[in-house]
């Protein structure tokens, strides 16, 4: 019986051990996945999705963790617009429709702050000619 007792113990503890190896195996640091921030690492999911509509379908043009606080570095333009009426990107927003340029993400002095584990930014497009209003 204390043989037994003894392997169970053995059993448990290695299956305990590997299910710890399984979660910090999943998720990553940054790139194009869209995880929904599960790691407790201290960090934000950041979502770049190219159109508000791509939110609800979970589809993100980009993603990366980063610290609450922290500036973020833009991503490469998207090139090819959601919808054709509208075929001029001019940047990011917290916002899914803007009212005016003020309105857009500024790389140089926004940082992330949220109490959220994930923040999205949207990309806004406009008609031609409608960008340098």
């Amino acid at each position: 019986m204390k043989k037994l007792s003894i392997a169970l113990l053995f059993v448990a503890s290695s299956l305990v051990g590997l299910a710890g190896c399984k979660k910090s195996s999943s998720g990553g640091n940054g790139g194009n996945n869209s995880g929904g921030g599960t790691e407790d690492d201290g960090k934000i999911q950041v979502n770049f999705y190219i159109d508000y509509n791509q939110w609800n379908a979970k589809e993100t043009y980009y993603s990366i963790r980063v610290k609450n606080g922290s500036k973020l570095t833009a991503p490469d333009n998207p090139t090819k617009a959601p919808m054709p009426e509208f075929p001029v990107f001019l940047g990011w927003s917290k916002k899914e429709v803007i009212d005016n340029k003020e309105d857009l993400w500024n790389f140089s002095t926004d940082v992330v702050d949220t109490t959220s584990q994930t923040f999205n930014l949207f990309g806004i497009w406009v008609v031609e000619g409608e960008q340098n209003k």
